[in-house]
């Protein structure tokens, strides 16, 4: 890997950054913020090759927090909590990791993303089929 890829985590709960840093990932480092502010203020200094999004956010609507998240040389992966965001998330065409998922399947998720980039930012054991992950 040329870079170091970086992955934001917005979520209102630390279940996902928990999951991730328990996991023991090197491929790429993880921030976790926790508010739409947080987020704006993340993205403003650093540059994220991924952001998971937890749509259950206490201070936002979580899919209006896509629209900056998004941008080109940044994969955002959504994790819906209703059907109506899971459809809203399928019709802006974002990555969608729906619940239960386990450390493995988000990892996955992750580096499929990063390779999707074709970027400077390549994960090495990122899995090579788009299917979906159990």
């Amino acid at each position: 890997m040329s870079a170091i890829c970086k992955v934001l985590v917005v979520a209102a709960d630390d279940r996902i950054g928990s999951m991730l840093a328990s996991a023991g990932e090197e491929d790429f480092t993880v921030d976790i913020v926790d508010t739409r502010a947080g987020m704006l203020r993340a993205l403003a200094s650093t540059r994220y090759h991924v952001v998971v999004l937890d749509l259950a956010m206490s201070d936002a609507d979580g899919l209006m927090l896509a629209g900056p998240a998004m941008r080109p040389g940044r994969n955002v992966i959504v994790v819906p909590n209703t059907p109506s965001q899971y459809v809203e998330a399928a019709a802006k065409r974002l990555s969608i990791l729906t619940k239960p998922f386990n450390a493995r399947r988000l990892i996955a998720m992750i580096k499929r993303a990063l390779v999707e980039l074709d970027d400077e930012c390549l994960c090495e054991n990122a899995p090579a089929s788009t299917e979906p992950f159990a």
